[in-house]
């Protein structure tokens, strides 16, 4: 059965203003509506969390590999336990060489999401480049208008033309997820950017 956004979410359950560390309802039908039609396309999640993203992920995409440090998968496979599609990779992102076993399916979106420092969104860009990719590649980033080292990276990326700016997900600058210190955004919650090849 093809369930419709509305759906997931509910099954999701967690917003952002419920927990800081996922992304917002809002995003997640704004990325539902960006990537329509990639039901045959495959995608790369640098950080689960608790999965409740990648749920999503995996009823746009023909497959999703999901990476996350070890013994991290329990709720994200809790959640998603009746979805096939997904793949948990269990490594460090910033430590461990990419297993090439996972490799061999042309990916067409990441998913970045994991260390939101400066260098650890542009390692996450390096690395997925060592991916096979498809002829149109796309870069998610949550938290671009919420963590100033996620949105000087991401603009850096687009500075130097190796990303091309696409669409905008989710709230808009000055959004207050609250908690302690509120948490309010400067810009876009997320972004879409084409890699340029």
């Amino acid at each position: 059965m093809n369930k419709t956004i509305d759906e997931i979410l509910k099954e999701v359950v967690e917003d952002k203003k419920d927990n800081l560390s996922t992304t917002s309802f809002k995003f997640k039908k704004d990325l539902w509506d960006q990537f329509q039609g990639f039901e045959k396309k495959n995608c790369v999640e640098f950080g689960t969390h608790k999965g409740q993203t990648t749920r999503v992920l995996a009823h746009l995409f023909d497959h999703v590999y999901t990476i996350n440090l070890p013994k991290h998968f329990d709720e994200a496979k809790s959640l998603n336990f009746d979805l096939g599609n997904i793949d948990y990779i269990e490594m460090d992102l910033y430590q461990d060489p990419i297993d090439v076993n996972f490799k061999h399916k042309p990916i067409s979106v990441f998913f970045i999401d994991a260390v939101h420092t400066f260098d650890a969104v542009m390692s996450d860009f390096s690395r997925a480049l060592n991916f096979k990719l498809d002829n149109e590649v796309y870069f998610v980033f949550d938290d671009y208008g919420c963590i100033k080292e996620v949105f000087y990276a991401v603009n850096q990326l687009i500075r130097i033309n190796q990303l091309q700016r696409i669409s905008y997900l989710g709230h808009e600058s000055g959004h207050n997820f609250g908690g302690f210190p509120p948490r309010i955004l400067t810009d876009y919650e997320g972004i879409v950017c084409k890699l340029i090849q």
